[in-house]
């Protein structure tokens, strides 16, 4: 992360002057930001993160900062603050997308975001896929909501009688989902 990233991301900190002399003393720490003023968040399952950032990338959407958690198997991508409602009439839309499926993290929510470094070594717990201060710190949330929609209907708008089980009840392979079948 740069200069212009480490100011960017500590301005969402309670004390930004502490975190950013805290980062120079220990540039791996990771430290708590509130969402809502500066940035709201989208949280998905890493996967589908993975599949959204190529989806962006491949229509040359300018992609701002995501963060990868390992412990949690999840990536947050940084929208801007305010978006739930564009984000919700973009991926509710379809009908192929559940909020079960992902969690939006606004006003008077918290994250936890690497410190300006990776660490080095190993799959790092807590890192910044792409870190801001790049570019854009922001990605487009109608880009991410299309994106988000293609990655999960791929593999998540099974019809319920494609999915077969002894039971009746089967799952999606992909977001486990209970799905009846047509038997």
């Amino acid at each position: 992360m740069n200069h212009a990233g480490i100011e960017w991301i500590s301005a969402a900190t309670e004390d930004p002057v502490d975190t950013r002399c805290k980062w120079i003393r220990e540039p791996f720490s990771p430290t708590l930001v509130g969402a809502g003023g500066l940035f709201d968040a989208v949280v998905m399952h890493a996967d589908v993160g993975c599949a959204v950032l190529g989806i962006l990338a491949a229509r040359h959407q300018p992609v701002g900062a995501v963060i990868s958690k390992a412990y949690s198997n999840r990536w947050a991508f940084f929208i801007g603050p305010g978006s739930r409602r564009a984000w919700r009439a973009t991926v509710e839309t379809e009908g192929l997308v559940r909020p079960s499926w992902y969690r939006y993290v606004g006003r008077d929510a918290w994250l936890t975001v690497p410190g300006p470094y990776p660490v080095l070594g190993g799959e790092a717990f807590l890192r910044w896929q792409v870190p801001p201060g790049t570019g854009t710190n922001l990605t487009c949330v109608t880009a991410l909501g299309a994106a988000f929609v293609g990655a999960t209907a791929a593999d998540c708008s099974h019809p319920p009688e494609a999915v077969r089980a002894q039971d009746g009840v089967g799952t999606c392979p992909r977001c486990g989902e209970p799905r009846m079948s047509a038997d």
